[in-house]
């Protein structure tokens, strides 16, 4: 019972303490600058328990790259078509990071 009662306060004190969502407690940190105003809305970028669904979110927004993709044109079009966007693009990184 202990163990449990201090999982729990683990869990909900972050929480309590101010922070909106468990997402944004587990968050590695800050957004690079082009996607901050999504950075407190996870789903836009994230599926739980899905991250082969991530490629696609980011197809939703990116839709030039997209399409260069799905036409195997320029330079993300010649890549390997199953490779991850976050692979190169790694967005928590900070508001200043070079992420390209």
């Amino acid at each position: 019972m202990r163990q449990f009662a201090f999982f729990l306060l683990w869990l909900l004190l972050p929480i309590a303490v101010g922070a909106e969502t468990l997402e944004t407690v587990l968050m590695p940190g800050h957004v690079i600058e082009g996607h901050a105003k999504w950075e407190d809305a996870c789903d836009k970028c994230h599926q739980r328990l899905n991250k082969a669904g991530q490629r696609k979110l980011c197809a939703d927004c990116h839709k030039e790259i997209a399409k260069d993709i799905a036409s195997r044109r320029g330079y993300h079009g010649k890549l390997e078509p199953q490779r991850d966007c976050r692979e190169c693009h790694t967005d928590h990184k900070g508001r200043n990071a070079k992420v390209c």
